[in-house]
């Protein structure tokens, strides 16, 4: 266009005379859409073939990936893009490696969607409250145990103790306050007990975040667009 009229035409504006509408690919973040992902990228036979338990990494990665797809309002091209980072990680881990699936997700995911933010919580600047947080009002889904699992694991994983288990203080008189709805308290004890069972794996501190961190690098380092 500019090659016939010049280079200070305004091509789009002048297109738009015969043509006036924009080109997004639509977001999509269903179950079904991301289990067809997982399929090109090989991801369900290679979670599979893991060893006893680990095979379900496969259900619960689906999961959690359509859960924050939704919530970060990720379009087609973006959880492509994403589930590529992830068949990365997922082919350096061993079989034998657990993989936490909601927390590497949120990580990929962010890392695409919100760099700045992927930065904060990777340096220990950012809550699980301010997660929780982001995510109310979306049209993300989670059933009561995937937002215990969820807010639990953000706890576990912070790399500032102190912070951590003062909001797990807060959470725990929640959930002993007569005021709180019996719901909540199911909801609230849940965490509070998944909490713990984190705790015993060894899975806070900034050494976690870091070590995934590295494996999202993966990505990078391999030239993978």
């Amino acid at each position: 266009m500019r090659g016939v009229y010049g280079t200070d035409t305004d091509a789009p504006e002048y297109l738009r005379r015969f043509i006036d509408f924009d080109y997004r690919v639509p977001c999509v973040p269903t179950k079904s859409f991301t289990t067809s992902l997982f399929e090109k990228f090989g991801l369900i036979e290679k979670l599979k073939g893991r060893q006893g338990a680990f095979r379900a990494d496969a259900e619960r990665f689906i999961t959690y990936f359509t859960i924050f797809a939704t919530a970060y309002r990720l379009s087609a091209r973006a959880q492509g893009q994403c589930v590529g980072r992830l068949a990365v990680v997922v082919q350096s881990a061993t079989d034998r490696h657990y993989l936490h699936p909601p927390i590497v997700v949120l990580l990929i995911i962010l890392r695409v969607k919100q760099p700045a933010l992927y930065q904060r919580w990777i340096a220990g600047d950012l809550p699980a409250a301010e997660f929780i947080q982001q995510w109310e009002g979306t049209d993300a889904v989670m059933e009561s145990y995937e937002k215990s699992f969820i807010h639990a694991y953000l706890l576990a994983v912070d790399p500032k103790h102190r912070r951590a288990k003062q909001d797990l203080d807060v959470l725990k008189d929640k959930a002993d306050d007569e005021n709180t709805s019996l719901e909540e308290k199911e909801t609230l004890q849940l965490t509070i007990t998944i909490h713990e069972e984190l705790r015993r794996e060894q899975t806070r501190g900034r050494k976690f975040l870091s070590h995934w961190d590295k494996k999202i690098q993966l990505y990078e380092d391999f030239g993978a667009i």
